[in-house]
């Protein structure tokens, strides 16, 4: 059912005021106005995702944020880390529609969302009515992807430090000698000591046998 002449026009105050739609011909912008569907999406729905194949349309987000996830370099078992926040008036995945191939991140709600479709071949009739919203495709294009690989590189040297951290020796880690207390030191002494130390255990020591075995530890839980 087409829309209503009011919905059409309140649809054309929102696009004109962003770009790329404020540089386009009026008779383009009204063509897109016709042919957006508007969907609303919760928190955590996905919208379009690399297992759902070449997409059939494309996204112009009117209120809320999506987020493009992709797994982070060194994270196991399938988690994914946000490389792009888009906010009110941004289009996508304008490069998989550009190029007919699945996206490469995960599209998710990050709260409530209302985004307006756009389908797959009226996208491809706005892309040959208007030079204008071709060459913001192809420009959006290579910026998400220099985007997406800079966040995927630091994704990649946040994931080599840590595991950089945890393959350290404790000797290294180590910031300040072990505090110790010999087995016969009353508790009050023991807590007095982590306070001022400002630990949470404390070592336990035979004073008759330095640099013998430990003889065990006792922490603020216990």
């Amino acid at each position: 059912m087409a829309a209503s002449p009011t919905l059409v026009n309140a649809v054309r105050r929102f696009l004109i005021q962003q770009p790329p739609f404020s540089e386009m011909e009026a008779a383009d912008v009204d063509f897109l106005a016709r042919h957006l569907e508007l969907g609303y999406f919760g928190p955590g729905d996905v919208l379009i995702s690399p297992e759902a194949g070449p997409p059939q349309g494309c996204w112009i987000i009117k209120q809320g944020q999506i987020d493009g996830l992709r797994p982070a370099a060194g994270i196991p078992d399938g988690e994914a880390a946000a490389i792009l926040h888009l906010t009110p008036g941004e289009v996508f995945p304008v490069g998989a529609l550009l190029a007919d191939r699945p996206v490469s991140s995960t599209y998710r709600a990050n709260g409530d969302v209302f985004c307006w479709r756009l389908a797959r071949e009226d996208f491809h009739e706005l892309t040959r009515r208007s030079h204008v919203f071709l060459d913001f495709c192809r420009r959006r294009m290579a910026a998400l992807l220099d985007l997406s690989r800079q966040a995927l590189q630091a994704s990649f040297a946040a994931q080599a430090t840590q595991w950089r951290s945890m393959s350290q020796p404790l000797s290294q880690v180590m910031r300040t000698p072990a505090v110790t207390c010999p087995p016969d030191a009353p508790l009050r002494q023991v807590f007095t000591t982590m306070e001022t130390h400002a630990v949470g255990s404390v070592i336990i020591t035979d004073p008759q046998s330095p640099g013998g075995p430990v003889l065990g530890i006792i922490t603020r839980q216990d």
